[in-house]
Protein backbone atom coordinates (compact mmCIF):
# COMPACT_ATOMS: atom_id res chain seq x y z
CA UNK A 1 0.00 0.00 0.00
CA UNK A 2 0.87 3.84 -0.60
CA UNK A 3 2.35 5.02 2.43
CA UNK A 4 0.61 8.47 2.35
CA UNK A 5 -2.96 6.40 2.20
CA UNK A 6 -4.47 6.62 4.83
CA UNK A 7 -7.89 4.67 6.00
CA UNK A 8 -9.33 5.25 9.85
CA UNK A 9 -12.50 3.14 11.20
CA UNK A 10 -14.83 5.16 13.58
CA UNK A 11 -16.96 2.90 15.92
CA UNK A 12 -18.59 5.24 18.29
CA UNK A 13 -19.82 6.92 14.66
CA UNK A 14 -19.70 4.28 12.76
CA UNK A 15 -17.75 5.29 9.95
CA UNK A 16 -15.23 4.40 7.75
CA UNK A 17 -12.59 7.21 6.39
CA UNK A 18 -10.28 7.94 4.01
CA UNK A 19 -7.84 9.95 2.66
CA UNK A 20 -8.08 11.42 -0.95
CA UNK A 21 -4.88 9.43 -2.10
CA UNK A 22 -6.93 6.09 -0.74
CA UNK A 23 -9.96 6.90 -2.65
CA UNK A 24 -8.33 7.41 -5.64
CA UNK A 25 -6.00 4.35 -4.87
CA UNK A 26 -9.58 2.39 -4.32
CA UNK A 27 -11.21 3.29 -7.27
CA UNK A 28 -8.66 0.51 -9.46
CA UNK A 29 -10.37 -2.93 -8.39
CA UNK A 30 -6.28 -4.06 -8.99
CA UNK A 31 -5.34 -2.51 -6.04
CA UNK A 32 -4.24 -3.29 -2.24
CA UNK A 33 -6.49 -0.32 -1.09
CA UNK A 34 -9.57 -1.79 -3.32
CA UNK A 35 -9.20 -4.73 -1.52
CA UNK A 36 -8.49 -3.80 1.89
CA UNK A 37 -12.08 -1.37 1.17
CA UNK A 38 -13.85 -4.12 0.37
CA UNK A 39 -12.41 -5.99 3.53
CA UNK A 40 -13.35 -3.13 6.05
CA UNK A 41 -16.93 -3.32 4.25
CA UNK A 42 -17.19 -6.45 4.74
CA UNK A 43 -16.55 -6.59 8.65
CA UNK A 44 -18.71 -3.39 9.12
CA UNK A 45 -21.47 -3.49 6.39
CA UNK A 46 -23.65 -1.00 8.82
CA UNK A 47 -20.85 1.49 8.50
CA UNK A 48 -20.90 4.35 6.23
CA UNK A 49 -17.46 5.13 4.02
CA UNK A 50 -16.62 8.93 3.72
CA UNK A 51 -13.70 10.86 2.04
CA UNK A 52 -11.89 13.45 4.46
CA UNK A 53 -12.37 16.68 3.92
CA UNK A 54 -9.99 18.99 4.82
CA UNK A 55 -11.26 22.27 6.25
CA UNK A 56 -9.71 25.38 4.42
CA UNK A 57 -9.77 28.86 6.13
CA UNK A 58 -11.71 30.49 3.34
CA UNK A 59 -10.88 34.07 5.18
CA UNK A 60 -7.48 33.61 5.31
CA UNK A 61 -5.12 36.33 3.29
CA UNK A 62 -2.47 34.90 1.47
CA UNK A 63 0.45 37.02 0.13
CA UNK A 64 2.30 34.90 -1.83
CA UNK A 65 5.01 37.48 -2.94
CA UNK A 66 5.72 38.91 0.57
CA UNK A 67 9.03 37.59 1.78
CA UNK A 68 11.62 38.91 3.81
CA UNK A 69 13.23 40.85 0.90
CA UNK A 70 10.02 42.32 -0.14
CA UNK A 71 9.41 43.55 3.18
CA UNK A 72 13.13 45.49 3.70
CA UNK A 73 13.15 46.46 0.13
CA UNK A 74 9.37 47.89 1.10
CA UNK A 75 10.42 49.95 4.09
CA UNK A 76 14.11 51.09 2.70
CA UNK A 77 11.70 53.08 -0.12
CA UNK A 78 8.73 54.67 1.48
CA UNK A 79 8.06 57.16 4.19
CA UNK A 80 10.94 60.00 5.69
CA UNK A 81 14.36 58.95 6.59
CA UNK A 82 13.56 58.69 10.06
CA UNK A 83 10.41 56.60 9.40
CA UNK A 84 12.73 54.67 7.13
CA UNK A 85 15.50 54.14 9.98
CA UNK A 86 12.96 53.50 12.57
CA UNK A 87 10.79 50.43 10.65
CA UNK A 88 13.68 49.05 9.37
CA UNK A 89 15.42 49.14 12.82
CA UNK A 90 12.62 47.20 14.25
CA UNK A 91 11.54 44.90 10.98
CA UNK A 92 15.77 43.47 11.60
CA UNK A 93 14.99 43.04 15.40
CA UNK A 94 11.88 41.08 15.22
CA UNK A 95 13.78 39.08 12.17
CA UNK A 96 16.59 38.69 14.58
CA UNK A 97 14.12 37.91 17.51
CA UNK A 98 12.67 35.16 15.28
CA UNK A 99 15.21 33.28 14.70
CA UNK A 100 14.62 31.68 18.10
CA UNK A 101 11.46 30.29 17.46
CA UNK A 102 10.23 27.54 15.58
CA UNK A 103 9.30 28.64 11.77
CA UNK A 104 5.14 28.13 12.18
CA UNK A 105 5.78 31.21 14.29
CA UNK A 106 8.18 33.74 12.95
CA UNK A 107 6.82 34.71 9.69
CA UNK A 108 3.33 35.31 10.65
CA UNK A 109 4.29 37.38 13.74
CA UNK A 110 6.36 39.36 11.24
CA UNK A 111 3.68 39.69 8.64
CA UNK A 112 1.36 41.35 10.99
CA UNK A 113 3.57 44.01 12.17
CA UNK A 114 4.67 44.48 7.97
CA UNK A 115 0.82 45.12 7.27
CA UNK A 116 -0.19 46.87 10.50
CA UNK A 117 2.64 49.46 9.54
CA UNK A 118 2.17 49.35 6.12
CA UNK A 119 -1.83 48.78 5.51
CA UNK A 120 -1.40 50.02 2.04
CA UNK A 121 0.10 46.56 0.80
CA UNK A 122 -2.55 44.44 2.27
CA UNK A 123 -5.52 47.09 0.57
CA UNK A 124 -3.52 46.79 -3.07
CA UNK A 125 -5.96 45.68 -5.38
CA UNK A 126 -9.14 46.55 -3.46
CA UNK A 127 -11.94 47.60 -4.95
CA UNK A 128 -13.53 50.26 -2.64
CA UNK A 129 -17.56 51.29 -3.41
CA UNK A 130 -17.51 54.76 -5.19
CA UNK A 131 -18.76 57.70 -2.73
CA UNK A 132 -22.44 57.84 -3.18
CA UNK A 133 -23.90 61.74 -4.48
CA UNK A 134 -25.10 63.56 -1.18
CA UNK A 135 -27.68 65.57 -3.29
CA UNK A 136 -29.28 64.28 -6.68
CA UNK A 137 -32.09 67.16 -6.33
CA UNK A 138 -29.76 69.57 -8.67
CA UNK A 139 -30.25 66.29 -11.66
CA UNK A 140 -34.03 65.60 -11.33
CA UNK A 141 -36.43 67.61 -12.84
CA UNK A 142 -39.83 67.50 -11.10
CA UNK A 143 -42.53 66.53 -13.57
CA UNK A 144 -46.08 68.48 -12.81
CA UNK A 145 -49.08 65.78 -11.60
CA UNK A 146 -52.03 65.03 -13.81
CA UNK A 147 -53.88 67.46 -12.34
CA UNK A 148 -51.54 70.45 -12.88
CA UNK A 149 -51.39 69.54 -16.22
CA UNK A 150 -54.57 69.87 -16.79
CA UNK A 151 -55.56 73.12 -15.38
CA UNK A 152 -52.46 74.22 -17.00
CA UNK A 153 -54.13 73.27 -20.17
CA UNK A 154 -57.47 74.68 -19.74
CA UNK A 155 -55.67 78.27 -18.79
CA UNK A 156 -53.88 78.23 -21.90
CA UNK A 157 -57.18 77.79 -23.49
CA UNK A 158 -58.89 80.28 -21.79
CA UNK A 159 -56.11 83.12 -22.80
CA UNK A 160 -56.33 81.69 -26.40
CA UNK A 161 -60.03 81.66 -26.36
Amino acid sequence: MNPKSRVRVYHENGKIEMNKIFAKMAENPFTEEYAFLQKLRGDYPAYTVTVREIKKNTTQEHYAGLTYGYMKAYIKSHGSEKERAEHLAIFEEMELISKCHSKGKRYPAIKSWFLETYPEVAKFGCMEAPEQKQDTKDNVISMPSPAETTAAINTEEEKAG
